[in-house]
């Protein structure tokens, strides 16, 4: 299985999905009777039937693991798989038809908050065994021809999960964060450009004005004439503009350092002469623990740590995010 392109393992997740990974993860009306805690239904259907005008029965249902190939795959894979966690989309509606066992044909394969996979059955037109298909964006990347791989054979389809449904791994994670980085460096600029624009608007109509009525004096009497504020503004708005393209700068000329930390290590790679990151830029990380950091990219990173996502610093970087940074080429603390 070639490195993954994409920046996610599956690209589409319904919200009422993640609403019951995030939500509703040991919500037992979530569960079915007969299953693991980590086999959970996209919405909580139970089987009701009145007793007495006082009283409901009420009772959990249990999924259909045997009758149909999709069943009988959640069935081998919740008890081998207990650190994921399957959704369920229900075919029939117990509330109506009074169904015990609950079908289904369709589950997401999620590893934490991550979905990694989509499993789904189809009818064989031909009469044969239903099809199985699982997907996502490692599959579609290794097929010509085909969006998932499929099978009417149980064990063959655990074997492909095993093999082509797993989350974003550390390599692919500092690809993504790499051009993450850059990215959102590239916007963060862009918006202080645009930043720079609008303040000046006013103040252009204010020369204008100035102009218009012949006044040689109009920039001594800015402040007296009550427009010193914008002609403020726009200094300051020049000033950010002006260091966003000194950091940006340095990426452009293929300089400074990208940093992602994952947990409680430091991945730190040179832009080495590339003016932006490129698939392979994975390669280029060296590990570090906190303690083992070079101590002026120790206090550049303690300093863009206290900004807000997408902030500059002069002399010091750029923070995308709480855990992916940059760092210039040489960094001026301002202090000896």
């Amino acid at each position: 299985m070639s490195k993954l392109r994409n920046t996610l393992v599956v690209d589409y997740v319904s919200k009422s999905q993640l609403d019951v990974v995030t939500h509703h993860r040991n919500d037992k009306e979530y569960m079915y009777a007969n299953m693991p805690s980590n086999v959970l239904r996209v919405k909580h259907r139970r089987y009701v039937t009145p007793c007495d005008a006082n009283e409901v029965r009420t009772r959990i249902n249990k999924l259909n693991i045997t009758n149909r190939p999709i069943g009988k795959l959640i069935g081998q894979l919740a008890w081998t798989r207990p650190n994921w966690t399957f959704v369920m989309t229900e075919k029939n509606q117990p509330e109506y038809n009074n169904a015990e066992l609950i079908t289904t044909d369709e589950f997401m394969i999620f590893d934490k908050l991550e979905a990694i996979g989509l499993v789904e059955e189809s009818e064989n037109w031909d009469g044969g065994p239903h099809h199985i298909h699982i997907t996502n964006n490692r599959i579609k990347q290794d097929l010509s021809n085909q969006s998932s791989r499929i099978t009417t054979k149980v064990k063959r389809a655990v074997q492909i999960i095993n093999k082509d449904v797993y989350r974003l791994t550390v390599e692919e994670l500092l690809s993504t964060s790499s051009k993450a980085i850059a990215g959102k460096m590239d916007s963060a600029n862009s918006s202080l450009s645009m930043a720079l624009r609008r303040r000046f608007d006013p103040i252009s109509e204010w020369v204008r004005q100035q102009l218009l009525s012949k006044s040689p004096q109009f920039i001594e009497l800015a402040e007296k004439m009550g427009s010193a504020d914008i002609v403020s503004a726009f200094t300051k708005a020049a000033d950010s503009n002006a260091l966003g393209l000194s950091v940006v700068g340095n990426i452009t000329a293929g300089k400074g350092k990208m940093v992602v930390i994952l947990e409680d290590e430091y991945h730190i790679a040179a832009m080495g002469g590339l003016k932006f990151p490129s698939d392979n830029f994975n390669k280029r990380f060296i590990k570090y623990r906190r303690e083992g950091l070079p101590e002026e990219l120790h206090t550049a990173l303690a300093l863009l740590k206290l900004t807000e996502p997408n902030t500059f610093i002069n002399g010091v970087g750029f923070k995308a995010s709480a855990t992916e940074f940059f760092i210039v080429e040489e960094v001026n603390l301002g202090f000896e």
